[in-house]
Parts: structure tokens; sequence; C-alpha cells
């Protein structure tokens, strides 16, 4: 931050499971410019089914986009904010060492929830944490850990999730940030604290788990040995929303009766509540009450997203075909759809690798035609995306009990004008896309917040008035609600034939 020049300069850090990406925003005249510095990946080691997170790699990059930073002119008073995925974490021992790599949440030793559900149904843990289950939900994966692993549990002194781990590397302080700790399972709903009734139920020892602090509450100044190995000044992390979709929900012009969707690898649909919600269709239907950066709660469910996608073009990849995701799309949308979907749900989708088969071997058992083009694969799974959010987009007006107006597409997809189009189709609602980067401006927003420089109520003004906000009517509903039929039936005859 350079008062003097009357320029407030934010550092944001945004880890999603495919990238990262550093982003220097300047706040001036009740409006926010941005610029991307550093982007990077490859973070991911190990083969499919046994992935760890390189946070060693992660760490580099980061001090080589500070570094960047330095040389466009920033060195002192920086402000800086971090967010990444949730559920996963690193283990330190009593020293302050990274015992090991983190799992990473694909990775295919997370399957066994029943020694969870042996000692506490899922009911139980719902009503408490109000939390969706995923196979590789934190709680999940500690009591692996402690079962699998039993000496790298018992060298485990503190649990921290990957945005607090980062932070611990970057500054030596330990915490735990509110928001990601609402991804866990482990978290008590209303006490917005940790469930130490289920942590003992379930052996597990309580030194793992650090002080719960709220976004804006926290103030770290980077450790000083970064500091002087990097040439810097006086510089400090706040304690933002970190995780992601938490910041990226802050990052949206949301109002009354509006969803959010935010597309990357996976995608999240929800809304914004003013307390839990818990109730049957919840529970039968998977949502989760997960916090957001005031306290509130964030009611959502999450969703296979660009996964897929991105996996298919790995494989096209291999093949020496070199694409672009624009390239790809604008030949979609001049193609006639030859009504042939899948559902992007099912497990055969859910781990990498082989996916042009995988998607052909879904449509070989429902009696659909094989497709080997890639305009026409690429048009298979974002029809079948945007059908599948019509779904859950249904079941969340109905599990709140109300009807939403708008959705507002965010992250990735926002700039996929052929998916925006599709989804506005298939649940016949406008939908506004962008910003592409809400997590990071939310991550930015967090640190306006914290400094005091905006307030709550200003949010969205400030928002729309640093980025271009794209409207798109639904078109062609009749069509639309023939595939919605097509699609269930096709999703119903796999599920019946896999079963």
């Amino acid at each position: 931050m350079n008062l003097q020049d009357g320029k407030n300069t934010l550092v944001t850090i945004d880890l999603g499971a495919g990238s990262g990406r550093i982003m220097l925003y300047d706040y001036i005249n009740e409006s926010l410019k941005h610029q991307e510095i550093h982007r990077f990946s490859k973070y991911v080691v190990g083969k499919a089914g046994s992935e760890t997170w390189d946070i060693s790699k992660i760490i580099k990059e980061i001090k080589v986009g500070l570094l960047k930073i330095k040389k466009a002119g920033y060195q002192r008073n920086l402000s800086i904010g971090i967010d990444t995925w949730g559920v996963d974490f690193g283990l330190l021992d009593k020293k302050g060492n990274l015992i090991a790599n983190p799992f990473h949440y694909r990775n295919k030793i997370f399957s066994n929830t029943r020694q969870v559900h042996d000692i506490i149904t899922f009911g139980d843990l719902y009503q408490r944490t109000g939390v969706q289950y995923m196979k590789f939900n934190t709680i999940y994966q500690i009591v692996t850990i402690k079962n699998m692993y039993p000496e790298m549990y018992e060298l485990a002194d503190r649990l921290l999730l990957i945005p607090d781990l980062i932070i611990y590397f970057l500054t030596k302080e330990i915490s735990t940030e509110y928001t990601v700790a609402s991804t866990t399972g482990l978290l008590n709903l209303n006490k917005k604290d940790w469930d130490w009734e289920i942590i003992d139920d379930l052996s597990l020892k309580r030194n793992l788990f650090t002080k719960i602090i709220m976004p804006g509450e926290k103030k770290s100044f980077l450790d000083k040995a970064i500091s002087n190995e990097l040439g810097l000044t006086n510089c400090f992390i706040y304690s933002v929303a970190s995780h992601d979709t938490a910041s990226a929900v802050l990052g949206t012009p949301l109002r009354k009766n509006e969803a959010f969707l935010s597309c990357g690898t996976w995608s999240i649909l929800g809304v914004v509540e003013n307390k839990p919600i818990i109730n049957q269709s919840a529970i039968e239907n998977n949502f989760s009450n997960e916090g957001n950066f005031d306290g509130n709660q964030r009611f959502l469910k999450n969703i296979v997203g660009f996964w897929i996608l991105q996996e298919t073009k790995r494989d096209w990849e291999k093949q020496n075909h070199i694409l672009k995701y624009e390239n790809i799309t604008k030949k979609v949308a001049r193609i006639n759809s030859k009504n042939q979907y899948i559902d992007s749900d099912a497990d055969i989708f859910h781990h990498s690798g082989d996916m042009i088969s995988k998607i052909n071997d879904y449509l070989k058992i429902t009696n659909q035609k094989n497709a080997d083009e890639i305009n026409e694969l690429v048009r298979i799974i974002l029809e079948s995306l945007a059908l599948n959010f019509n779904d859950k987009c249904v079941l969340l007006e109905e599990t709140i009990n109300k009807r939403i107006d708008i959705i507002h597409i965010i992250g990735g997809g926002a700039k996929n004008e052929v998916f925006c189009q599709f989804t506005a189709n298939a649940t016949g609602k406008i939908v506004y896309s962008g910003p592409e980067e809400a997590t990071a401006t939310g991550n930015a927003i967090m640190q306006l917040l914290s400094m005091g420089l905006i307030q709550k109520n200003e949010v969205i003004k400030v928002i729309e008035n640093s980025f271009y906000i794209k409207k798109y009517l639904p078109q062609n509903r009749g069509q639309w609600k023939t595939k919605i039929k097509d699609y269930r039936k096709i999703c119903e005859l796999y599920n019946s034939k896999i079963t």
C-alpha cells in the first residue's frame, strides 16, 4: 500500500486445483484495476490415484511472483491475501516441519468413510457441521491417515489446511481461517469453532487443531528471512476468506434471490443465507453449509465442473493436438447438437486419465453413438454440464423453498460464452457472467474491508465499477425442455445398468 501516491496496492495469491495465479490490484476512485503478475501450474506430484501437493513448489512460485512485483516497483508495505481450495491439509511435527507433502483430495486412499460413520452417523455429523458428504472431506482424510499411517499421525503436532499452511511458511504464524475450516466436517456449525465432541469421539488429538480466526481478523508480517531474501520491506498477509469459493462469492455482485455458480475444475452452485439450512432435503440432496466472509452461510452443492473438459483436452494434447479453449468453443457454437449426453457426476469421470475413452464407455452403456471428433465431444460435455446444473438448481430451489431469479457464473466458466448461453437455456434463468477472476477479486476486496477502506454495503458498487458483467437471456426453451427430459432418461438408464 503506497499511501503517499494516494493509491492502494493489493497482492492476491489465488491457488486453484489446476493452477495458481498472483495478481496485483490497485484501488483507485472506488474501482479496482488488476493485472496478472505470475501464473503457474504442475504442483501436483504422483501418479493418478496417488497424488500429493508439492508445497515447496508452491512456495517457490509465490516467491517468483513477489519478486516480479518488486521488479514492477512495489517493494514496501504490500498487503497480501491467500486463498486456496478446501479440505486438504498438511501435518507439522513439534519442530514445525512438514512431515510429508499433503495428500490430494483425489488420492485413492480416501475411500473408506465407514471408519467415521461406524462411530458417528452421517445424519448426526450433518446436524452438527452442516457439511455435505464427500469421501475426501478433511474428517475422513485425518481418520484415514490415523489408521493407515500411524507413525505419521503420531509425529503430527499441528494440522494446517492448505491456505493456513502456506501462510505459516511465509510468516511462521499458526492459525486456521474460518471459511476454509468450514469445509472440514469438523467445525461446529453454530459455535463457529472446532466441534470438540466429534474430535473426541474419533479419538483425534486436540492439539492438532489450531485457533479459528475470522476473515479480516489477523494481520501477519512476512517472515524476516523471506523479506530479506526477496528484498521486501514491511509486507504483511491478511486473513482473507481463504477458501477460494468464499472469496469468489465475495467477488460476485450477488443480490437477494440470486445464486452463484463458480465454475472451475469443480463447479459450486449456491446461495448466501443468514443462517444454516439443516433439513431432510439438504441431507438427501447432499448440500453443504459453509462459512461466508461475514459469518453468514454459503448454502451450496459441489458438482463436477470443467474437470472432464480439462482431462479431455489433456488426452488430445497427448495426441499432439494443440488446442485453445476459445477456438474449440467457437466451433462448438456453429455445429448442431446431436442430443447426446453424459452425467458429469458419474463415478467413472472422477479420476484422471483416458477421459475420452470414459466418455465413450458411458455413451456405449447408454446406447448412444460413439463420439471421437473434438467439437462433437466438447458439445456433449458443455450441454451435459448445463443440464446437470439445471437439475441441481431445481434441487436448490426446492431445498431453500425460494425461487432463484438470476445465476451469476464466475471463475473460468464465465469466459466460455457457449457454456453461459447453454446454462441460461437449460435453466430458463437470466445468467450474468463475471468477474472471471472473482476469487482474486474477493480476496482483494477482503483486504480493503480489513483496512477499513470500504464498507460491506459498498462491495457490489466496487465490483460493478470495476468489471464488465455480461448478460445472457434464455433461448430456444422448447428445445431445451426436450433436452432436459432426454438427459434425465440417459442418467437413469446409466444408473440402472451399473447398479
